[in-house]
């Protein structure tokens, strides 16, 4: 059980551009998700007691049509989220 979930987590990969977030998840089944940044309504920030003493906790990027993108285990999620507004808004997209 263990090998799955460092499996499972230590393959995401993020990537931010000017224009979109892009998360891709897994080895044998590979999951990637994209949202473009004017599509973005909303971050939610999910910390679990351990996660808040750590300093990690999950992303949940919301846009719209109800399409959300998951980022578990990232490590300070609040810098993330501020960087990501301030991306959006830098390019007049928020």
């Amino acid at each position: 059980i263990w090998i799955y979930f460092i499996l499972k987590y230590s393959t995401i990969e993020i990537a931010v551009t000017d224009r979109q977030v892009i998360c891709k998840q897994g080895i044998i089944s590979v999951d990637c998700a994209t949202m473009e940044l004017a599509a973005i309504e909303g971050i939610r920030i999910k910390k679990s007691l351990l996660g808040m003493i750590l300093g990690y906790g999950t992303i949940l990027i919301c846009g719209r049509g109800g399409k959300n993108i998951g980022i578990p285990l990232l490590c300070n999620p609040e810098k993330f989220k501020a960087q990501l507004y301030g991306l959006a808004e830098r390019n007049g997209k928020k």
